[in-house]
């Protein structure tokens, strides 16, 4: 057995999800389920039932409607600075769909396409800082974990990084500027 590895992606029953291992390793294991015992028949099937939809929600986009609650910029002696007031985008609420972002421009696009991954500091706001010590100071100055759990957004408009710093909050920087995103809860 050559082990776990991320062999692309696998479609069952119209649904795709990441695979770890590959065609040949699957069959195996469907030959040991499926010969067994009766327990072990209903168990694969459950296997096969439930990861792929678990894996599908993460991969998709996050539910409900988003405001866009404030933004701080980075200043030169290490700290934030509030956005001065009447910035356009404050306020403004963006909703996540299957294929598009609904929102002002430029964070409103289509033929949206999703992924999660972890970020590391060093990547945060698309590796805005010039070194991993700053980054990390970037972070603790915006409250983002590290690793941050991260959507990453390809669509029409361009590719965007939405960090959340918790279930109900995301940042993402653009024109320099980190916007907070807020979801009621």
């Amino acid at each position: 057995m050559r082990g776990f590895v991320n062999a692309g992606r696998r479609n069952v029953a119209g649904l795709s999800f990441p695979a770890l291992i590959s065609e040949t390793e699957v069959e195996n294991l469907g030959s040991f389920f499926v010969k067994g015992h009766p327990m072990m028949r209903m168990l694969f099937v459950l296997l096969i039932a439930v990861f792929p939809t678990c894996v599908v929600a993460a991969d998709g986009p996050p539910k409900g409607k988003w405001t866009i609650a404030s933004g701080v910029r980075f200043s030169e002696g290490g700290g934030v600075a509030e956005v001065e007031k009447g910035n356009p985008f404050i306020g403004k609420t963006i909703r996540f769909s299957a294929h598009a972002v609904e929102g002002p421009a430029p964070f409103g696009c289509n033929d949206a396409a999703y992924i999660w991954s972890d970020v590391p500091a060093e990547g945060f706001f698309q590796g805005f800082a010039e070194n991993a010590e700053k980054a990390a100071t970037n972070a603790r100055l915006v409250q983002l974990p590290d690793p941050a759990r991260t959507l990453g957004v390809t669509c029409d408009k361009g590719i965007f990084d939405y960090h959340l710093r918790d279930e109900n909050t995301m940042l993402i920087m653009l024109d320099l500027v980190v916007y907070t995103f807020e979801r009621p809860k």
